[in-house]
């Protein structure tokens, strides 16, 4: 990947990073990602990139180093061919918490977003890697995370009903996770009423049908008296 900024740091004679005697050699990669630093004197380096904002992540390298910086020793003689650095497209999650005002699972227009909800982006491990605090709008927005498997976690302000967690799979191309909507306390409470009384008509309809067909069960099949 051409144009990416290489930091070079020696650390002087001294051999010790920041005393005093060090020097910063910068430069930037070829097109196709090579990057070259002729004549440089034997000692203690670090090599550093600078990955382009918002659009790519550091990884790890084939040769073992974790970007974004290594620590290299160069002997009198010697060329290193192997400080190389990798970069993943960055991936992000997207979605929003709103009040379901009407109860109907589905956001509608003038419904509004919730404030204070935290929501933990997890990753497949368990460890949170993200977290932030809605603002009145409700968006939830995550740039900027390694392409994978996440989990978002939600803890509701106490006049809402808990939100269980959700998967979502972040990529390269961006990710927008769906929309939550919030149940206050109250619509809850009447929603488990009304569940309740339907549950009631339920059964009391199916007694009163079992009731009618053992009548009728007793009107066909009793036997004449003689």
């Amino acid at each position: 990947m051409g144009g990416v900024l290489v930091v070079i740091i020696y650390h002087g004679p001294d051999g010790t990073a920041g005393g005093g005697d060090d020097i910063v050699i910068e430069v930037t990669t070829d097109p196709d990602g090579s990057y070259e630093v002729p004549g440089l004197p034997e000692g203690e380096y670090t090599v550093s990139i600078v990955p382009p904002p918002g659009e790519f992540d550091p990884s790890v390298n084939p040769d073992g180093f974790v970007p974004p910086s290594t620590e290299v020793s160069i002997t009198p003689g010697e060329t290193e061919l192997d400080i190389d650095f990798g970069l993943v497209a960055s991936a992000s999650v997207v979605c929003h918490v709103y009040a379901d005002t009407n109860g109907n699972r589905s956001q509608d227009p003038g419904e509004p977003g919730v404030a204070g909800v935290v929501v933990q982006l997890v990753d497949a491990d368990g460890n949170v890697v993200r977290e932030i605090t809605t603002e009145s709008d409700g968006v939830v927005n995550f740039p900027g995370v390694l392409p994978g498997d996440y989990t978002l976690r939600y803890q509701v302000p106490t006049q809402y009903g808990a939100v269980d967690e959700a998967p979502v799979v972040a990529d390269a191309d961006g990710h927008s996770c769906n929309s939550v909507g919030l149940l206050t306390q109250a619509q809850l409470s009447r929603t488990g009423a009304e569940t309740t009384a339907l549950l009631w008509l339920a059964l009391a309809l199916l007694l009163a049908g079992l009731a009618a067909l053992a009548v009728g069960y007793r009107l066909v099949a009793q036997p004449e008296s003689r």
